[in-house]
């Protein structure tokens, strides 16, 4: 027998799915890779935006009446003319209702 906690709104849903993702974009910079922060969001119901193609950012996003998650991972070259630099890689967490940002959360590593 299963029965909903009537408290367990939608709101809760999602700031417990921010708070887990967040903790993984913490993961996903001491272990230099987007994967654990991917694997999160994915596990809450963050979809993959876009076309699939390869590209330097990626966005995922979950979204139900006005709430939504929305999780952006971005790398590029930091490397200039005579300068050989790592890859900066970026991960950005959001928490909307609406136009407004809620909650953020922000992570970055070089590789």
């Amino acid at each position: 027998m299963t029965f909903e906690n009537p408290s367990h709104d939608l709101r809760t849903e999602f700031d417990e799915a921010f708070e887990a993702i967040a903790k993984a974009l913490a993961t996903a910079a001491e272990e230099c890779s987007f994967a654990p922060a991917v694997t999160a969001a994915e596990s809450f119901g963050l979809r993959e935006q876009g076309d699939s193609h390869p590209s330097a950012t990626y966005i995922y996003e979950r979204s139900a009446g006005d709430l939504s998650l929305w999780l952006r991972t971005h790398w590029y070259d930091q490397s200039h003319p005579f300068s050989v630099q790592p890859d900066m890689n970026k991960l950005r967490l959001e928490l909307r209702q609406g136009p407004a940002i809620l909650r953020s959360a922000e992570s970055s590593y070089e590789d």
